[in-house]
């Protein structure tokens, strides 16, 4: 027992490795270097050489430099000592050097300038002109991220919507916030017996079909259901009537579809009658018998999530199981490269369902 109680406290193991690449952004950082192997950032150092080809001593009187987009070029001559500013014929000296750090992982290209003035004891300043450049052009590869988020709005619904957007509504809540029904009994007492009492009454139903036979009831009702020949099916046609023969649902559903029952519009003589029931019969959708008969006293025990035959309680009055959500799918082309995106897939409880528009290519890019 205590090998087991060890092994129900350790943490599971991830279903997949979590990739990690250069130029991925973790909020304001950025990763550069990793492993100590593959580094974007590598440092270089600009040096600046000095050569006197003509025929006379001279003085260095200007030095200048401009990197890429510079707004302004730089000042180097204060760099520049005193004693190091003089050069005799032919001489050739390095006067300054300066360290900086190149992104090898973007592409670009770094175009350095240097700008040198001097002047002969004699006759008319010289000036030259040295451009060195250095383009960076990293192989190129394709690595997209994706996220999905999920959130539900204030109000309660009773489906589920897949969307793709921004996912900013500021009434937005995350799924993992959502609060279960404040209980699951839907009357507001327990008092089955009082039917006078209009608040004890359930006066609008959700359900879902789930085909089912009335073998598999779980409810609190006694004599709720009956079956014809084998039950329901996977498709079935539901026509429910209240104790006054007024329809409140005629529809053809299939297993997870959902039936909407609102029986608060009632006529002020209907009110008066006492007690309330839903009646619901089921046909076969093919040959059209009868497969199951449903009866449903709302004035008596109605709690979320009984089965009734082939029909399971998701929601009554203002109590629901069922929140409307969105998943929100964002992707973001964290490569080198542009890209198409080709497949975008949502797999959710086994099942594989395709978001790619393929007629809209545009939004694809």
């Amino acid at each position: 027992n205590n090998n087991n109680d060890n092994n129900n406290n350790q943490e599971e193991e991830p279903t997949h490795a979590t990739r990690l690449a250069l130029k991925d952004r973790f909020g304001s950082l950025q990763v550069e270097s990793c492993n100590n192997e593959q580094n974007c950032l590598v440092p270089i150092t600009y040096t600046y050489t000095i050569n006197n080809v003509g025929q006379t001593p001279m003085e260095l009187t200007r030095l200048e430099r401009t990197v890429s987009d510079d707004t302004a070029p730089m000042d180097l001559l204060p760099e520049v000592d005193d004693d190091d500013r003089t050069f005799g014929v032919g001489e050739s000296r390095v006067v300054y050097e300066e360290d900086d750090i190149l992104d090898v992982c973007v592409e670009s290209e770094v175009v350095v300038v240097g700008v040198v003035e001097a002047d002969p004891p004699e006759g008319v300043p010289c000036l030259d002109v040295d451009e060195y450049v250095i383009p960076t052009i990293p192989d190129k590869f394709c690595r997209v991220d994706a996220e999905v988020t999920c959130t539900s709005s204030n109000s309660n619904g009773n489906g589920i919507g897949i969307g793709i957007g921004n996912g900013d509504d500021d009434d937005d809540q995350d799924c993992d916030d959502i609060p279960p029904p404040e209980r699951f009994n839907c009357n507001v007492n327990d008092n089955d017996n009082d039917n006078d009492n209009d608040n004890d009454c359930v006066e609008s139903l959700t359900f879902t079909y789930v085909g089912r036979n009335c073998r598999e009831d779980f409810n609190g009702q006694e004599d709720s259901c009956k079956d014809f020949g084998i039950g329901p099916g996977i498709n079935s046609r539901i026509i429910c009537t209240n104790e006054f023969n007024r329809v409140k649902f005629r529809d053809t559903v299939t297993i997870g579809d959902r039936v909407v029952i609102d029986s608060a519009e009632e006529e002020e003589e209907e009110e008066e009658e006492e007690g309330k029931v839903l009646n619901c019969e089921l046909f076969d959708t093919e040959n059209g018998e009868r497969t199951q008969e449903l009866t449903l006293n709302l004035c008596g025990d109605v709690s979320l999530k009984s089965v009734y035959g082939a029909l399971q309680l998701e929601g009554c009055d203002e109590l629901t199981c069922l929140v409307d959500i969105t998943y929100v799918y964002r992707i973001q082309n964290v490569g080198t490269d542009e890209m198409d995106v080709t497949r975008v897939e949502r797999i959710r409880n086994g099942q594989t369902l395709s978001l790619l528009d393929d007629d809209n290519d545009n939004d694809n890019d």
